[in-house]
């Protein structure tokens, strides 16, 4: 999410790629999301986590594991943060940049 994205190219990467969309309401954000994706408040970890609930309620199981959906229940930056460093693509990267 960004703060202060005046027209986000990761929108239309992520919309290319086929993927949920949640974003941040600021800058030019809502007029590329609003009706394709979720928006939420800007600052507002309660409304992020409903955001990101709901989008992966629309995602079939076999997308999503159970670990990915107990982390969004218990959102916050810190969870967040533990969840991206143990993904297995992002420890696979890490692995490979020690060889």
């Amino acid at each position: 999410s960004s703060d202060h994205e005046p027209f986000g190219m990761v929108l239309l990467e992520a919309m290319a790629a086929e993927l949920p969309l949640v974003s941040s309401d600021c800058g030019g954000a809502p007029e590329v999301v609003e009706g394709i994706g979720r928006l939420f408040v800007l600052g507002n970890d309660e409304d992020l986590k409903k955001a990101l609930i709901e989008t992966t309620q629309t995602i079939p199981d076999s997308n999503l594991s159970e670990l990915s959906r107990q982390q969004l229940e218990k959102f916050s930056d810190e969870s967040a943060k533990t969840f991206f460093w143990s993904h297995p693509s992002i420890q696979q990267l890490l692995a490979n940049s020690h060889e």
